[in-house]
């Protein structure tokens, strides 16, 4: 629970509750899991108290100070230490104690908010591939639960319904150019001839409605053969991707495997302010979320495609 409060700043380095807890030690490790620098975290001159430490710590605008209030609470559970905060003015300046079931001060901490500055403009946005794989019960099952994400699938008639089903659901839908496609009409081969080509590209243009962009498999004969000049030119007014700039995270079996190269996609090139565009199979993508949760905690964006590519 977090309450209102009034008092004076006092923090109590390095007490320890008894439980063994180092709650200083607990603020700082809250900080640094919303990207707060250590050099944020100051101890202020103070005139002479019962504890001569005071503490204050610089927020930027963008990190709302309810969500480190939160973790708190979720870090200090079953200790029996109350989270208590006051707000200066609404969304501003706060004061932030922990207190013990004896009513002692644990710690106190002044937080200013500079409005003008932000942590991170990191952005991340999800694509999802390899539904083309399923069944056709899985696929409506899956794009029924999915909103306002981006998905790669192959031109099918099996695929046409499920091309409207994520539409309802504001999802984009992005279709896969390649050796793979499925039924005659929509193929894509280096043998067809040019007029071959345009008739299976205005097949799929027309046959599925409100494709967001076109996906061009580079590992695909076509791509490499002089006849691609016919389908490069055919999609000069419409959004084109290949999986250069993307971050392709293929199928894996073990969660781990997985989770280690998403983490390591997500918060290493966080630091580096750039978008990411990253490409995870429909199987594993119940494993991204806890993933998405820390990037967000730590200034970064989860955008939809259309923000990216425009």
């Amino acid at each position: 629970m977090v309450k209102p409060k009034t008092g004076h700043s006092i923090f109590s380095l390095g007490y320890k509750d008894a439980h063994g807890l180092n709650v200083d030690s607990v603020f700082a490790s809250a900080l640094k899991e919303f990207s707060v620098p250590d050099t944020s975290l100051k101890q202020a001159r103070t005139k002479k108290s019962l504890i001569p430490h005071k503490f204050t710590v610089t927020l930027t605008g963008d990190l709302p100070v309810p969500l480190i209030l939160h973790d708190l609470q979720t870090r200090l559970a079953g200790y029996g230490i109350e989270v208590v905060a006051h707000e200066a003015k609404i969304n501003g300046d706060t004061d932030i104690e922990l207190i013990s079931n004896d009513d002692q001060i644990l710690f106190h901490v002044d937080v200013t908010i500079n409005k003008t500055a932000i942590r991170s403009n990191s952005k991340v946005s999800v694509i999802i591939q390899g539904l083309d794989e399923a069944s056709l019960s899985t696929k409506k099952k899956f794009c029924a639960d999915i909103e306002e994400t981006a998905f790669i699938i192959l031109p099918s008639k099996e695929n046409r319904q499920i091309v409207s089903l994520l539409r309802s659901g504001d999802n984009e839908c992005i279709i896969e150019l390649s050796d793979q496609i499925p039924d005659q009409e929509y193929k894509l081969l280096d043998e067809f001839s040019s007029k071959r080509l345009q008739q299976s590209l205005g097949a799929i243009n027309s046959d599925i409605p409100g494709i967001f962009a076109f996906y061009v498999n580079t590992q695909s004969k076509f791509f490499h053969s002089p006849k691609f000049q016919v389908v490069k030119s055919a999609l000069k007014d419409k959004k084109v991707m290949t999986d250069r700039g993307l971050f392709n995270v293929p199928y894996q079996n073990d969660d781990r495997v997985f989770q280690e190269a998403v983490a390591n996609i997500l918060f290493r090139h966080q630091d580096n302010q750039r978008t990411i565009i990253l490409v995870v199979d429909y199987r594993n993508y119940p494993l991204l979320f806890p993933y998405l949760d820390k990037f967000i905690k730590k200034g970064g964006k989860v955008v939809k495609l259309t923000a990216v590519l425009g």
